[in-house]
């Protein structure tokens, strides 16, 4: 079987869907199958080496968009690919309604989170027949987790059992080979946040809980992982004043862009998600989980499906700092509960959200059953 993923994306770092790609190639070529990749740009260096050494094939289309169905029905053509996967691509879209003449099964994974809309039944019966007409090619749509279903069949007006749900997923083993004995860790109670330096993340309501954290441990931390976006408005650097008006900059330390995460999770103790916008997944959760972290995240989008409250984490409403102090304050004067929660969030990691669980589940639905190599 040939198998065509189209990513439109341009993976400049060896990020978790990258890992899933070279997962993905292996256990395709152990099964006797081939795969065939699409970026919309040229991958990072460890990527292309990793996919060459999988012997995958591989090309770079540049940015994909609605109009660009005839190139990619020219590649299915010149292939004879059976399977289509789509990420990051328009659910609907002319490639969508033309692959229905072709024998090509069609899969589409929807990344992208949005607000909940609700439209007149007129304006909703033009969308419902617009895309029905759109998705004639389309065999599934895979959402990442139960919040984007949603959003599929109330934005989009798509029919239920036309989706399914496959959470995103990682490789526990790039966690477990960094793991440490937590008990040997000496110095503050450290807590880390890592993403996108926007203010969709929350992470302003953070800086402003971290003074009723240190007030109730001085011997508290908290690093900050990734950058802003450039421009004018860079949000990072709003950041950064906020630590200085706050009076925690000897507490609050930004490390930029790091490609190093499992590691820093591994010295860190409290995983801190602050966001205020509907992830439609969050896959850093599951990252900290993999890294035996007690996580404390905001109660929006699909987080609920992932951190468990009381459990695996602690839940608290989005914007607002006292919640967010008083959740972290809650682990840090707790050791024994932290380690319970992580040691529980690493089991529903293995459980629910790893790469061999979602690579399974997507083999059953493009027809492939995976045997011993």
């Amino acid at each position: 079987m040939n198998v065509l993923s189209v990513l439109n994306l341009h993976p400049k770092k060896y990020g978790s869907l990258e890992k899933y790609c070279v997962y993905i190639t292996n256990q395709l070529i152990s099964q006797g199958h081939s795969h065939y990749i699409i970026f919309n740009g040229e991958p990072c260096e460890q990527v292309k080496q990793d996919l060459k050494q999988a012997n995958i094939h591989n090309n770079c289309f540049g940015r994909l968009g609605f109009k660009d169905g005839l190139r990619l029905l020219g590649y299915v053509k010149k292939y004879k690919i059976d399977v289509v996967h789509l990420h990051f691509y328009p659910p609907y879209s002319l490639f969508s309604l033309l692959i229905f003449f072709f024998k090509t099964k069609c899969y589409i994974t929807h990344h992208l989170s949005e607000d909940m809309q609700r439209c007149s039944s007129a304006k909703n019966m033009v969308i419902r027949i617009r895309n029905r007409v759109l998705g004639l090619g389309i065999n599934k749509i895979f959402c990442i987790s139960k919040y984007i279903q949603e959003i599929m069949v109330n934005n989009y007006q798509e029919r239920r059992d036309k989706t399914a749900v496959i959470y995103n997923a990682l490789d526990v083993v790039d966690y477990d080979k960094h793991r440490v004995t937590r008990e040997n860790k000496d110095g503050p109670v450290r807590l880390i946040a890592i993403g996108n330096l926007i203010e969709e993340k929350g992470f302003q309501y953070l800086i402003k809980a971290i003074p009723a954290v240190i007030k109730n441990n001085e011997k508290c931390e908290l690093i900050i992982v990734g950058e802003g976006y450039e421009g004018p408005e860079n949000f990072e650097n709003e950041l950064k004043e906020l630590v200085i008006t706050e009076g925690v900059e000897k507490y609050v330390f930004f490390l930029g862009l790091r490609s190093d995460v499992p590691q820093l999770l591994m010295d860190a103790d409290i995983m801190v998600v602050p966001s205020i916008w509907g992830e439609g997944f969050g896959l850093i959760n599951i990252e900290a989980m993999a890294a035996h972290l007690s996580v404390v995240a905001t109660n929006v989008g699909a987080i609920p499906e992932i951190v468990i409250d009381n459990e695996t984490g602690i839940l608290v409403e989005p914007k607002n700092e006292e919640t967010i102090a008083a959740a972290i304050n809650k682990l840090v004067n707790d050791k024994k509960m932290r380690e319970r929660m992580g040691a529980k969030g690493y089991e529903r990691v293995k459980k629910f959200f790893s790469l061999e669980k979602q690579c399974q589940e997507l083999f059953s639905w493009w027809g492939i059953t995976l045997t011993a190599p």
